[in-house]
């Protein structure tokens, strides 16, 4: 034991002190040189690692996961609430919910759960939650009942066809629906809402001419539109056109519940148009021109000339010998006017009955009628202008 020293290590680590031989097949490490000052360089920032994006899909998965685990805890009790989820949740049950909601006049509810369909040249106005209160001020609109859901139709995996039943008003209703799922509306992950297609119809609207400014439920359809084609949600309306200087204000019921509506207005001209374009005719009538051929209360004599008879040939009465002659009106030539509004703006049409009292040499009457045409001029509700054509000596009386 004197004679035994514990081995040092060496500076290699070896434990006899000597440097041990590379090993076999390895290169000797290559000789250290001194780095040149000119060689250095200045220390370089590294930026760290950028974080990493949560996985959103992935906790969505953990979450889905954790709900399984506690409805599989739940056992049969998670089977029956995952049915009722699926129920409450489902594209029939939308529909069902939507028309109860008409039925209650509902418009928050109406807007929030469905999309309202529009075609082309359709306006904004008559899709908007306005006009949809107005509809729903009106009693046809809420008489819905019966409604039963009697198939669905898997269109895709977002879109269900809905098939449903009602009484709507007088009409019995069988009426498709297409469904959507609602992706911006999921409810414990995995139950979305579905919002219901509802479509449009269009209102054809025949019109006189020169009519006064058509609205339906209050809103007036703008300049250049087509009367022919007013689109609106579907269901029921109510058209009016106003009064203007020729028309009374008129209005009419669109029944759009069960297909698209044809409303006629008549274009009756109202009792004041025609009171002041009579006013004109006689008017008219009343004025001697010189133009005219025969005036009416004007005396007309014959040439003062002893040595000639005159005579004129009177329609139904012949040869009629005379000195002086004048004309009178029988009967007013208004009464049965006709009146015709042209197409023209302000020209409106009228023609008439007229007759006449032809008193000879002061006494003798003969008795003529005729009929008498031509144009008005007519600027909101004014009758100034006339073109009259007056033929009343036709024919004897």
């Amino acid at each position: 034991m004197d004679d035994e020293r514990l081995a040092e290590p060496g500076a290699n680590g070896n434990l006899t002190g000597e440097s041990p031989a590379p090993p076999v097949g390895l290169a000797s490490p290559p000789p250290a040189y001194e780095q040149s000052p000119y060689m250095a360089y200045p220390p370089v920032a590294i930026a760290p690692p950028p974080a990493k994006p949560r996985h959103t899909g992935r906790n969505i998965l953990i979450a889905g996961l954790i709900a399984v685990l506690i409805l599989a805890a739940l056992g049969g009790g998670a089977v029956m609430l995952n049915a009722s989820l699926v129920s409450t949740y489902s594209p029939e049950k939308a529909v069902l919910d939507y028309l109860a909601a008409q039925k209650r006049g509902d418009v928050a509810f109406m807007t929030a759960n469905a999309n309202y369909l529009k075609g082309d040249g359709s306006y904004s106005e008559y899709f908007g939650e306005t006009e949809l209160r107005t509809m729903m001020s009106y009693p046809q609109n809420t008489d819905i009942s019966n409604v039963l859901v009697k198939s669905t139709f898997v269109n895709d995996s977002e879109t269900r066809t809905v098939t449903a039943t009602m009484t709507w008003g007088t009409h019995q209703v069988n009426r498709t629906y297409t469904v959507h799922k609602d992706a911006t509306r999921v409810h414990l992950m995995f139950y979305n809402s579905w919002r219901i297609d509802i479509p449009y119809v269009s209102i054809h609207i025949g019109l006189p001419n020169q009519p006064g400014a058509i609205s339906v439920d209050g809103l007036t359809v703008p300049n250049g539109a087509s009367t022919d084609n007013i689109q609106v949600i579907q269901g029921f309306h109510q058209v009016k056109m106003a009064s203007n200087g020729l028309y009374d204000a008129a209005s009419a019921d669109a029944d759009g519940i069960d297909g698209s509506p044809n409303i006629f207005f008549t274009g009756k001209v109202s009792s004041v148009a025609l009171a002041a374009a009579a006013k004109l005719v006689k008017k008219a009538i009343a004025t001697c021109a010189s133009s005219r051929y025969v005036c009416l209360n004007k005396v007309y004599h014959a040439p003062s000339d002893p040595s000639f008879i005159y005579f004129m040939t009177v329609p139904g009465y012949g040869e009629v010998f005379y000195t002086s002659y004048k004309y009178t009106l029988t009967k007013d030539p208004t009464i049965n006017m006709k009146l015709v509004v042209d197409p023209a703006a302000g020209k409106v049409l009228v023609s008439g009955t007229c007759a006449y009292t032809m008193t000879v040499n002061g006494s003798k009457p003969y008795y003529l009628k005729g009929t008498w045409k031509g144009s008005l001029t007519e600027s909101a509700g004014d009758f100034s202008g006339y073109d009259l054509l007056f033929d009343c000596l036709k024919s004897k009386a």
